[in-house]
């Protein structure tokens, strides 16, 4: 479960997808929750912000997880409205 909040500072809206880089037990990898998310920010208004809302949680059952380090947030425009 999480929240990241994402700041579009430009006079103009913009469609995109948000990716994440996380470090699960030293293992580095790129991902979008966006699919999964209740809140998934793919559009953001002209000099406003989108809080990406992750709210789903993981079996562990069949593993068990040490760490989990978020990195880095990007956030890939698709078009310009």
């Amino acid at each position: 479960q999480f929240e990241i909040k994402l700041t579009n500072p430009n006079d103009y809206a913009v469609s995109g997808v948000p990716v994440l880089t996380v470090e699960v037990d030293g293992l580095r990898t790129k991902s979008s929750f966006s699919n999964n998310a209740s809140v998934p920010c793919y559009e953001i208004a002209a000099n406003s912000s989108c809080t990406l809302t992750y709210d789903q949680e993981e079996s562990r059952d069949v593993v068990i997880i040490e760490s989990y380090e978020l990195i880095d947030v990007e956030y890939y425009v698709t078009n310009e409205d």
